[in-house]
C-alpha cells in the first residue's frame, strides 16, 4: 500500500491544485452573472421605457375617445341604426362603420360617427382614403388639426359639408409636409 500512496501523492502534485480551479471557475460564473444582470438591467431599461410609451398611447388614446363623445356598444348602434347587431357587424366589416377594439377586445364604435338618426356622411369615404390599418391612428387624425387644412380638424371641416379637402388630406396622410 505504501506505493500506491506514494504514487497518488506523485500523482497529486503533477496535477493542478483543485483551488485555482474551483477559482477561476467561480471567477467564470462571476462575469457571466454580471453579463447576465447587465442584460437584465438592459432589458429592464428597455422594458421600462417601452412601458412609458405603451402609458403615453393609451393616454392618448383615452383622450381621443373622449373627444370622439365616448364610444358605443354594438347593441347600441344597432339600437341607434335601428338594426340588428348582425347588420352592425356586416358594415363594420364593410367599412360603412367605423370601430375600434377596447382592452378586452371588445367591438367599439367611437360616438362622434353618430348622427340623428344615421352615420356622419363621408366618413367612411375618407376613413377609406386613409392609408393605415390602425384605428386608433384614424381616430387620432381625424381629431387632431392638420397643416394640410389650415390647421384644422378634418372632423371639423366634415361637419361644415367641406369634404374634398379632408379627402385629399386623408389620401396624403403619412407623407412628408415641407416646412
Amino acid at each position: 500500500m505504501d506505493s500506491r500512496k506514494q504514487s497518488d501523492d506523485a500523482d497529486r502534485q503533477q496535477r493542478p491544485s483543485r483551488r485555482p480551479r474551483s477559482a477561476k471557475a467561480a471567477e467564470g460564473r462571476t462575469v457571466t452573472k454580471i453579463v447576465v444582470n447587465l442584460r437584465a438591467f438592459a432589458s429592464t431599461r428597455q422594458s421600462e421605457a417601452t412601458l412609458r410609451a405603451l402609458e403615453r398611447g393609451r393616454a392618448m388614446i383615452e383622450q381621443d375617445l373622449e373627444a370622439a363623445g365616448g364610444t358605443f356598444s354594438t347593441r347600441r348602434v344597432a339600437e341607434h341604426l335601428q338594426i340588428s347587431p348582425q347588420a352592425v357587424d356586416k358594415q363594420r366589416k364593410a367599412g360603412k362603420l367605423f370601430a375600434v377594439r377596447d382592452p378586452e377586445g371588445h367591438v367599439r364604435f367611437p360616438a362622434f360617427q353618430f348622427t340623428r338618426p344615421a352615420v356622419r356622411p363621408h366618413l367612411a369615404r375618407v376613413l377609406d382614403c386613409l392609408r393605415v390599418d390602425n384605428p386608433f391612428v384614424k381616430l387620432h387624425w381625424l381629431l387632431t388639426a392638420d397643416s394640410r387644412l389650415g390647421n384644422q380638424k378634418p372632423i371639423d371641416l366634415l361637419d361644415r359639408g367641406d369634404v374634398e379637402p379632408v379627402l385629399k388630406a386623408a389620401e396624403a396622410f403619412g407623407e412628408h409636409v415641407p416646412g
